[in-house]
This record gives C-alpha cells, sequence and structure tokens, in this order.
C-alpha cells in the first residue's frame, strides 16, 4: 500500500504511513458528511477585478524604475 502524501510504501495492514504519519485509510475513500457544500473549482472567477492605478501613479512608479535602472547600470 502506496502513501498519497509522500509516496513511500508500506505494509499491507498499516493504518499509518511509516515515513510521514500519514492516515492511510485502508482504501475506503471517506464520504462527505450531510449537508457539506461541494468544493467550488472556479473560485478564482469569484475575485475582484484589478483597479489600475491612475496615469500620474504610474508616471511615478517609472521614474522610480529609471532612477533605479540609472543606479545600476553606471559604471563605477
Amino acid at each position: 500500500m502506496f502513501c498519497v502524501r509522500c509516496g513511500s510504501q508500506n505494509e499491507a495492514g498499516a493504518q499509518y504511513c511509516s515515513s510521514c504519519g500519514n492516515p492511510l485509510g485502508g482504501g475506503v475513500p471517506a464520504q462527505a458528511p450531510e449537508g457539506a457544500l461541494p468544493r467550488d473549482p472556479g473560485g478564482a472567477a469569484l475575485q475582484a477585478p484589478l483597479e489600475y492605478a491612475g496615469f500620474w501613479r504610474r508616471f511615478v512608479a517609472w521614474l522610480i524604475d529609471m532612477f533605479l535602472l540609472g543606479i545600476v547600470l553606471t559604471p563605477v
């Protein structure tokens, strides 16, 4: 029997993994309790859209970038 967490091989009657201690479960899949909601795989779609920075904020960021590039690329 192989552990689903770490992939190491264990004895057939083992209840826990000998490497990581993960419960092996005995091969019977666990069922969700009654009333449990299914997981939503599209959770990323629920995020609010990004708000883009305005012109002046982007301009100041560009100035900072150019200043830092000037420091890095200036020969010593």
